[in-house]
């Protein structure tokens, strides 16, 4: 395993070990690229974070993603403009 490098980081693993898994009523396609959660993201103004929940489907996705330094935000993923991180 990858040692953590920072605080942001330490506090993303554990995170990341407390992000629930999408329920068994949500289903992510293969045509849809979303972030699941667990997965890392990066955005334009808060940086680094964690998914840690995904509701909704089609248009109407919206990601609890929990950003170290600026708490948990609910974004619509296709306003959100995330990217892998």
């Amino acid at each position: 395993t990858v040692e953590p490098t920072s605080k942001s980081d330490s506090a993303l693993e554990r995170l990341r070990a407390a992000a629930k898994p999408a329920s068994k009523h949500q289903e992510i396609s293969k045509e849809n690229s979303g972030f699941a959660p667990g997965s890392q993201v990066r955005h334009e103004k808060y940086g680094r974070g964690l998914v840690l929940r995904r509701e909704g489907s089609g248009e109407n996705v919206k990601l609890t993603v929990s950003f170290p330094g600026f708490g948990q935000k609910k974004l619509i993923e296709k306003y959100a403009n995330l990217e892998n991180a």
